[in-house]
């Protein structure tokens, strides 16, 4: 934890927007490759005019953002309090039936340390499953959970950043609502942390842990 700073260089805010750049890349570029598949199912017939329709069943892409409010975590031994932040993320998954979708997920949050300048992020590539609750013609319930690969980062103010990949698992629950037949709208609840601490600078253990509240859409191919 670095302390008594106030101000950054020109260098370290150079390496911190870089790095939510590389970020929101790796976010940008899963999506891009999952919407070049959509498209090769539009280029093959589906959805022209005249030609086979659109299914709404099976396949579909999603993307999220909302609010992150973490638990005070601990920073080598230490707990602190933390600030609300932001997350934002992208998925594409499949409905194995009217009760199952899987999916693969790639997810963004990033907080800060209450009274200090200092930021911590986690980048999460999921797998995830989820269970599903029809309510009505147009609202389902559903609940679910993953495991996967996250990369904590921790950018303190005036000093070098670090970040490791530990195993990460998240539970999540929400709601669906059917707009048009291929598209959705949901709310969505989760709890995302990492199964063991991250060992940064080769002798801190930085813990993250978050719940986030989310909105977004998914969209049926």
């Amino acid at each position: 934890m670095n302390y008594g700073f106030t101000n950054r260089s020109q260098l370290l805010n150079f390496t911190s927007n870089r790095t939510m750049k590389n970020h929101i890349a790796v976010i940008l570029g899963f999506l891009a490759i999952a919407g070049t598949a959509v498209a090769g199912d539009y280029s093959s017939g589906k959805g022209v005019s005249g030609k086979e329709p659109i299914s709404c069943n099976h396949f579909y892409l999603e993307v999220s953002g909302g609010w992150t409010f973490p638990p005070d975590l601990d920073y080598d031994g230490a707990e602190f309090a933390m600030d609300d932040g932001f997350n934002f993320g992208g998925a594409i998954g499949k409905s194995l039936n009217d009760r199952i979708d899987v999916e693969f997920e790639a997810y963004y949050s990033e907080t800060g340390y209450t009274g200090f300048d200092d930021e911590l992020s986690g980048l999460a590539l999921m797998f995830n499953g989820f269970y599903n609750i029809p309510i009505s013609q147009r609202l389902t319930a559903y609940v679910g959970g993953g495991l996967g690969a996250l990369q904590v980062e921790y950018r303190p103010d005036g000093a070098a950043d670090d970040a490791e990949w530990v195993l990460g698992a998240q539970s999540i629950a929400g709601d669906r609502y059917s707009v048009t037949e291929c598209v959705e709208l949901f709310p969505e609840f989760r709890c995302l942390a990492g199964t063991s601490d991250a060992l940064l600078y080769g002798t801190d253990d930085v813990e993250f842990r978050t719940n986030d509240l989310t909105a977004g859409l998914r969209f049926r191919f």
